[in-house]
């Protein structure tokens, strides 16, 4: 999905691997299946015990948050005498096959932090324990951020960050200021306008491109979004997907005129996989770049920038609301064969106290999941370029149950890729990608 972050990114750059993931979730959960059948289909092992003496939890966690986790580890075993979090980290890589085989094998860690949109066959095949009080943390959070945590109508897990894509673009103000262009935009109209004047060609290459999107997130969530804020939905009333509505079409549409008609930027990027489209920003070689908030980091920290700016996406729709689906990043759970659910319960809500919590998204760059802390202007002093993200998360909407979502951000950009080089219309590729998308997930509920 995208290349590797770095610690002090958020969790979307970790999303790297998701061809192999996709190939090994069906190997991976078949075994689940077969192991909780040969167990009687039960989903609890043991039951909770209150430790009477000193526990040991093992947590695992993605190593690109190795001092953020490390931080929480210390300062909880700092403050429980009887219980002892022993953090083990793993490449983000080696990670998701590796808490596959590990729940497969009913060797689970006792707690694990996970992305949110991995869980719905963990949660469908009893592998994970139900959140207590569930209710009070659901009204924490916003919406999109525990819906991946959740299955039919039941709390599995706790979310550290809101997974945004939509909402913001980068930017380079002194362009637009050489330019003599208004800066920021506020309609696609002028985003499409200035993104022509902003771009430079040396033939037929791009030097610098005018708006660039060309990633497998941006291409997903600019076609979700652009649907949302045209008032329609993309998920029929039966749990599957419709991509070939008039709105669908006309998402769709604007994305590849965006390339075929505008010339705002082109397809050369993808055979580049070492390279994101905010590396070609970062480097100069865009003026506008859709990319979630979490980028902002790499631009300080890894390139050094100073001089960028995170402007707010218009609506497709001028006057409609700018809603946005977004997939339930980074969280906590825990493992339902845990013999310690009482100290595993203890840490989580350690982990989720609004100070660690709030810790958590500053050492990470994180869009926090909470609503105080989001909502907090204090937070918001101290991250500025995420506020653009945190004025936006009031109209974040989940991105429903795909079950796989690799599979969907592939099947539509790949897709995507078609209807720019023509091989298919619009009308085409969008049903295409509607019954591949649809076939999986009858394999998944079927």
């Amino acid at each position: 999905m995208q290349k590797k972050h770095t610690a002090s990114c958020s969790s979307q750059l970790a999303r790297i691997a998701h061809t192999a993931f996709a190939t090994f979730a069906v190997v991976a959960m078949a075994l689940i299946v077969t192991s909780f059948a040969a167990a009687g289909g039960q989903t609890e092992v043991t039951k909770p015990a209150v430790p009477s003496g000193p526990v040991t939890l093992t947590w695992w966690g993605d190593s690109d948050f190795e001092d953020a986790n490390m931080q929480i580890a210390d300062g909880f075993n700092n403050a429980n005498q009887n219980i002892t979090i022993k953090y083990q980290g793993f490449p983000y890589d080696a990670y998701i096959p590796k808490l596959q085989a590990a729940f497969a094998a009913r060797q689970a860690p006792d707690a694990a932090q996970v992305f949110g949109s991995w869980m719905p066959n963990y949660e469908k095949n009893g592998l994970l324990a139900a959140i207590p009080n569930a209710q009070e943390y659901q009204n924490r959070f916003y919406a999109p951020t525990t819906a991946g945590y959740t299955y039919k109508g039941v709390l599995y897990g706790l979310p550290h960050e809101f997974n945004i894509e939509n909402g913001g673009v980068l930017t380079y103000p002194a362009m637009f200021k050489a330019k003599g262009l208004a800066y920021p935009p506020k309609s696609w109209d002028e985003i499409v306008k200035d993104g022509q004047a902003l771009t430079v060609m040396s033939g037929n290459l791009f030097k610098v491109r005018g708006f660039d999107f060309i990633n497998t997130d941006s291409v997903m969530f600019l076609f979700l979004a652009n649907i949302l804020q045209q008032g329609a939905t993309y998920w029929t009333s039966d749990g599957h997907v419709n991509f070939t509505s008039p709105q669908a079409v006309k998402a769709m549409q604007f994305e590849v005129d965006l390339i075929n008609k505008y010339h705002l930027t082109d397809l050369s990027e993808v055979a580049n996989t070492d390279i994101d489209s905010s590396d070609t920003f970062f480097k100069g070689g865009a003026a506008m770049s859709m990319r979630g908030p979490w980028v902002i980091a790499v631009g300080q920290q890894q390139y050094k920038l100073t001089d960028f700016g995170y402007a707010p996406l218009p609506s497709f729709v001028p006057g409609n609301p700018p809603s946005f689906a977004a997939e339930s990043g980074w969280g906590e759970v825990v493992a339902t064969q845990t013999k310690y659910k009482e100290a595993a319960w203890k840490f989580l809500d350690y982990m989720m106290s609004k100070p660690i919590e709030e810790q958590f998204n500053l050492a990470t760059y994180t869009v926090p999941a909470d609503k105080a802390i989001a909502q907090d202007p204090a937070f918001a002093e101290k991250v500025p370029l995420m506020k653009t993200s945190l004025d936006m998360l009031q109209y974040g909407r989940p991105l429903g149950l795909v079950w796989d979502r690799d599979f969907l951000s592939n099947a539509i950009y790949e897709g995507y890729q078609t209807m720019v080089a023509k091989k298919e219309t619009v009308e085409e590729g969008l049903k295409k990608i509607q019954d591949s998308v649809n076939t999986m997930i009858d394999q998944h509920t079927n």
